[in-house]
């Protein structure tokens, strides 16, 4: 499909998109997977209440659209998104923010961030904000039985808008067809958490699971 695009210019632009489509594509995905199995481990009760949704259903085409497993899938990309330090954008205009202060004695502020800006949005940061999660750095699905407005809004692993990810479909389908069989299947367990680091993508590093048939 790329090579036969003839909107590049040249064969330069369209081997950078190559490249870019291999690492937004497929590492993010499998970091995700990889964090997504390391808490479910860490977390034998959630995975125990995942597995337990999971074989109620008959067909895995049905269990595709299990609540808990999406609610498994939405927390772990809230917490440990792929692209943790965002995106960087040059500001083309000047934008005026407003602040909102601790309490009353510290109302709004604006703020204005002048044209030709750096911004850095860090989703890291943005979905980790006490002000809109309970709890932030705990791995809890079930917050996301009942979400609020701030809560969907804040959640920017694959950003929002017009420019959002274009393989978000593909991601989504990948996490949820390889969470479903391994989680209703086998049961995790640790054998080695490793460290999470953040070099380009954020990942897990050293981990060690082991799998028994449940």
């Amino acid at each position: 499909m790329m090579m036969n695009d003839s909107e590049y210019e040249n064969e330069i632009e369209r081997v950078r998109d190559m490249i870019a489509y291999v690492i937004a594509g497929f590492d993010t995905t499998a970091n995700t997977l990889s964090f997504a199995l390391l808490e479910l481990g860490r977390h034998p009760e959630e995975q125990r209440k995942l597995r337990s949704a999971l074989q109620k259903f008959e067909t895995e085409e049905e269990a595709k659209a299990c609540p808990e497993l999406k609610h498994v899938i939405r927390e772990i990309l809230r917490l440990r998104p792929a692209i943790s330090l965002g995106s960087v954008k040059l500001l083309g205009n000047d934008i005026k923010i407003g602040v909102k202060g601790d309490d009353e004695k510290n109302k709004t502020q604006n703020i204005i961030l002048p044209k030709g800006s750096g911004a850095i949005t860090c989703f890291f940061t943005i979905q980790r904000d006490a002000k809109v999660f309970e709890d932030p750095d705990a791995f809890i699905p079930s917050r996301w039985d009942d979400p609020s407005d701030d809560m969907n809004k804040s959640v920017l692993t694959f950003s929002l808008g017009k420019r959002n990810c274009q393989g978000q479909a593909l991601a989504y389908a990948e996490i949820t067809e390889i969470l479903l069989k391994l989680c209703r299947d086998y049961e995790i367990n640790i054998v080695d958490e490793g460290k999470a680091t953040n070099a380009v993508l954020y990942r897990p590093v050293g981990t060690i699971l082991s799998f028994t048939k449940a």
